[in-house]
């Protein structure tokens, strides 16, 4: 099969839908098969493009046998409405010249959201090719926008619910990452709505640190925006002066939150920048305690962060901040503890237990690692995914 996945994010972007698209599609050719990825110039969260990728409208590279094409879109960072609605904008159209000038006609188109605009060029070039096409809803456009504050109920938001109706309608198949939120494009649609979970390369995101006798670091890694509620972990710092806090990546919270340690004059909390992704399984064996968090607003119950599956792969015993879907897996991993979002004397009080505890930080490492194991495996999930694709194929087919 000839498969096209249409992702305005690749490596070495490490963006959760990077991640996805990138791991996938390398799984797919080593089953056999042939993938292009039609994907923007590298720029997320910081809005800079990368010095060997400036200057270029289009460059065509060869990523593990993965056919990677790069469009040019304007890249922005990720902070503010304006910039970031060009880069989106800027990419659909980028990517729709794109697929129609340089593809041959593929077997099956799977646009990945969350930016709406990338599902309307993924059916487009479907459409014109004259092939099946899945959408990919990693997060729920344009809810999400209003939970976080970008946007406000009005005009702008009817009309983006109203694109993801047409999507979800015009699609062969839609796939999300959590069960909630297949059950509610369900209800809205009557095409054929799949769960396929975010998944972990295990060969890469795996324990090797033995023996946690204490806990003398915290960290989070990952994107520091406006989802997250990282605050909470300041506000913890504060009354914990013997653990350190650490912070690893970049996004439209960090010099907000670099501002507020400051201005609390807190000497053990400690912000870096984000690093390659062969790095992060480093860091989480480093830590003796991951931090999971997402802000307490009703629609993060529907998200299963992909940093809480490899955190726990990584065996590094999680403090999961969150409610719903993602706090139930948590939960069921035996890895983590699950505590209140926001809850910044909870997440105090949930050190203290643990601190003095190695026998239980050491279950929780070991538990967590194994049940990502079975459960979230990357190259297991790329099969099932591969299964779907090609029904999918065959009952587009004419």
């Amino acid at each position: 099969m000839h498969i096209v996945y249409v992702s305005q994010y690749f490596p070495p972007e490490v963006a959760a839908p990077a991640v996805r698209v990138y791991e996938l599609s390398r799984q797919w050719v080593r089953m056999g098969h042939r993938v292009t990825v039609v994907t923007g110039f590298p720029h997320h969260p910081t809005g800079v493009v990368p010095k060997r990728y400036r200057g270029y409208l289009l460059k065509f590279e060869n990523c593990e046998g993965i056919r990677v094409i790069r469009t040019w879109l304007y890249a922005a960072p990720n902070v503010g409405v304006f910039r970031r609605s060009l880069c989106y904008l800027s990419f659909m159209i980028s990517a729709i010249i794109t697929g129609l000038l340089y593809l041959r006609r593929p077997d099956v188109v799977i646009a990945t959201s969350p930016q709406l605009l990338v599902g309307v060029a993924g059916w487009l070039i479907a459409k014109v090719k004259r092939c099946a096409f899945i959408f990919e809803v990693r997060d729920l456009w344009p809810e999400a926008l209003v939970a976080v504050g970008l946007s406000k109920p009005g005009l702008l938001i009817s009309v983006l619910k109203g694109l993801a109706r047409f999507l979800h309608s015009r699609s062969s198949a839609v796939v999300t990452v959590t069960k909630r939120f297949q059950k509610k494009i369900q209800a809205q649609t009557s095409r054929s709505v799949y769960y396929l979970p975010n998944g972990v390369d295990t060969t890469l995101f795996y324990a090797w640190r033995k023996g946690r006798k204490t806990i003398r670091r915290v960290g989070y890694v990952g994107t520091m925006g406006m989802a997250h509620g990282l605050e909470v972990l300041v506000d913890a710092a504060a009354n914990l002066n013997d653990v350190e806090f650490h912070f690893w990546g970049e996004g439209a919270r960090k010099r907000n939150l670099i501002y507020y340690a400051q201005s609390r004059k807190l000497e053990n909390v400690f912000f870096h920048a984000a690093v390659p992704r062969s790095r992060v399984p480093e860091i989480y064996n480093w830590l003796d305690i991951c931090v999971i968090s997402l802000r307490p607003t009703p629609i993060f119950a529907d998200f299963l962060p992909s940093k809480l599956l490899e955190a726990l792969a990584c065996g590094v015993p999680v403090i999961a901040m969150l409610e719903g879907e993602g706090a139930e897996v948590a939960a069921k991993s035996g890895g983590a503890v699950v505590i209140p979002p926001g809850a910044a004397q909870e997440l105090v009080k949930a050190i203290n237990r643990l601190r003095n505890n190695p026998q239980t930080l050491n279950q929780m490492s070991s538990r967590g690692s194994e049940f990502i194991r079975k459960n979230f495996d990357r190259a297991l999930l790329a099969k099932q995914y591969l299964s779907l694709v090609e029904k999918t194929y065959l009952r587009a087919r004419p």
